[in-house]
């Protein structure tokens, strides 16, 4: 399936599942892998629920999951170094 019609449909799936209009759904990510194709999506002023649509092309079927955040953290840059150090000690630990 191309894009275009792909994120047609993934659209009218979510418009109708939130009860939404079409015209707030915006995609965040998409991808065309062979006959398959996915995306994720989302509506604007709504932060709490995601949407992923997958396409299989060999049984001509899409799936919607539906994904709502239970939490948003954020990570500072200190704690991020930690992070990186780590991963380095790890590495050369598996060397």
């Amino acid at each position: 399936m191309d894009n275009k019609r792909f994120i047609s449909i993934c659209k009218q799936s979510v418009a109708e599942y939130a009860k939404a209009d079409e015209d707030s759904i915006f995609v965040t990510w998409l991808v065309k892998a062979a006959d398959n194709n996915k995306a994720m999506l989302g509506i604007e002023g709504e932060s709490s629920d995601y949407y992923e649509c997958t396409y299989k092309g060999s049984e001509h079927k899409l799936y919607m999951d539906v994904y709502t955040r239970a939490q948003h953290l954020g990570i500072t840059d200190e704690a991020l170094k930690s992070f990186e150090f780590k991963q380095n000690v790890m590495d050369e630990l598996e060397a």
